[in-house]
């Protein structure tokens, strides 16, 4: 199989854990009914079936889907055409071979056979073999009232399996979807929402903020002599650092404030509803806590503080304006010594 996503391919075994699931529930409501008809050749022949199948499902590595994909391919193929030639072509079973145009590319290859074989084998099934082996006499034909039934069961059964599989693969689809959207708005080393993601809400905080007349304040702040740290402890530690930093940031911050990571060492809190002076006593505490934080990587001490810069935004001027302001304070507060609180 190609690299893949571990989502997607999450998705992909999901789905085929899952049609196997509902062909297992198939091929053994088949069973029961030849074994009331009588008819043991078909339920010798369906128990087969359901044997394979159950044996993939409990034997594939979760990492080879399309495996798990090419038995139930295999099976359904076979077992509607065994089918058509044991009980005739009258009853239907060979319906069940349209359901794999449902279970997709299982491998997420963009290639002339992924994307033709299945309905190239489809149209070869259906206009040739399903007609030659149903223009054969049935081996184990069923009685005509018998017959009857089964046909209603399988046109219901179908419409079920289709229903089923539309439903599992749109919430699959749904749940993949979420999670890339969670992955593309969080930054992978600190957990912390990404640059993209806080501009994308500092933008609703500054329309709803100069809507109702109300502050909001901007913290930029960065770790000081954090090159140094990389030199002294390796990347490894300097990550240790960042991760440290942030969940002291989420630890030292309101509930409805939020905090990115800006970039490299540099950290974004974005106050609502917070006039400038109450946002200086917040990033003051913010630096007392960082200040006492022991961070400690493969027995080294790892000293550390930061500086923030301050400003103002809502009424007073924009998200981006705040931040150019505080960017300045920033710098400002580098220059005057750092481990300091600066305001615009």
């Amino acid at each position: 199989m190609p690299d893949m996503s571990p989502i997607i391919l999450e998705h992909y075994w999901l789905l085929a854990r899952r049609g196997n699931l509902v062909a297992l529930g198939l091929y053994a409501v088949f069973l029961a009914v030849f074994l009331v008809l009588g008819n043991w050749p078909m339920a010798l022949t369906t128990c087969a079936f359901l044997a394979t199948l159950g044996w993939a499902r409990s034997r594939m590595p979760w990492r080879h889907a399309e495996c798990l994909f090419t038995f139930i391919w295999i099976t359904t193929l076979a077992f509607s055409a065994v089918a058509v030639l044991g009980v005739g072509r009258e009853a239907g079973f060979h319906y069940y071979a349209l359901t794999l145009l449902f279970l997709g590319n299982p491998e997420g290859r963009d290639t002339l056979m992924a994307k033709f074989f299945p309905p190239i084998l489809m149209m070869g099934f259906y206009l040739g073999l399903v007609p030659w082996l149903g223009s054969m006499a049935p081996w184990w034909p069923l009685p005509t009232a018998s017959m009857h039934v089964v046909v209603k069961l399988n046109e219901a059964a179908l419409c079920i399996f289709i229903a089923t599989t539309a439903f599992h693969h749109n919430k699959a689809i749904a749940t993949m979807t979420r999670r890339l959207l969670g992955m593309a708005s969080t930054d992978p080393l600190t957990g912390l929402m990404n640059r993209r993601r806080m501009e994308e809400l500092a933008a609703m905080v500054q329309n709803s903020h100069e809507r109702h007349q109300r502050p909001f304040t901007v913290i930029l702040g960065d770790i000081d002599h954090f090159k140094a740290i990389n030199d002294r402890h390796g990347h490894y530690g300097g990550d240790q650092a960042l991760k440290s930093v942030s969940e002291c940031l989420l630890g030292s911050i309101r509930a409805e404030d939020q905090v990115a990571r800006w970039g490299g060492e540099e950290f974004l809190i974005l106050l609502p509803e917070t006039t400038l002076e109450a946002g200086v006593e917040a990033a003051e505490r913010i630096r007392s806590h960082l200040a006492q934080l022991e961070i400690r990587y493969e027995g080294a001490l790892i000293p550390l503080t930061m500086t923030f810069g301050l400003s103002q935004g809502g009424p007073t001027g924009s998200f981006a304006q705040a931040l150019g302001r505080a960017d300045e304070a920033l710098y400002r507060g580098k220059a005057a010594g750092r481990n300091r609180v600066e305001r615009a």
